[in-house]
């Protein structure tokens, strides 16, 4: 069933976003529902075979491009978003800088002064928009 999704046109709904409202429609649904013909994008990028997608899935196990193809997905490292990555780049970033958990804990402080300065900044630079205010007359039968 998902061998043959490959054949699918990319659908015109984008199932990566999830609206929040629709959580049970999108449990609703099959994994053969998010493949598509971009979905082969992963085997062009990791260079790999494509062969055993034609045969039967029973006999993959003893193919090589499988085994190679399933090796080589097994070793790929997953970062799940951009919150991971800001977290390890600071993480690196942070031991890079020392090894001194006091002096750590200073640049920390530092850095949260300096932010905090450079926030009161941009405030007293920045115009305060405007809120304008209308006044309205109620309506009490009586000219005003």
């Amino acid at each position: 069933m998902i061998v043959a999704a490959l054949s699918n046109p990319e659908g015109m709904t984008d199932l990566r976003r999830v609206d929040p409202k629709c959580v049970k429609c999108f449990r609703e649904k099959s994994l053969s529902q998010f493949v598509t013909k971009k979905s082969l994008n992963l085997f062009t990028a990791l260079k790999l075979e494509q062969g055993f997608l034609s045969t039967d899935p029973d006999v993959w196990e003893a193919r090589e491009d499988f085994k190679t193809a399933t090796q080589t997905v097994a070793a790929v490292r997953v970062v799940n978003d951009c919150a991971e990555r800001a977290v390890k780049l600071a993480t690196d970033y942070n031991m890079a800088l020392t090894h001194d958990e006091e002096q750590r804990q200073l640049i920390f402080k530092s850095l949260n002064v300096i932010a905090g300065a450079f926030v009161l900044g941009l405030k007293l630079l920045l115009p305060r928009p405007r809120i304008r205010t209308f006044a309205v007359a109620r309506s009490t039968g009586t000219d005003v």
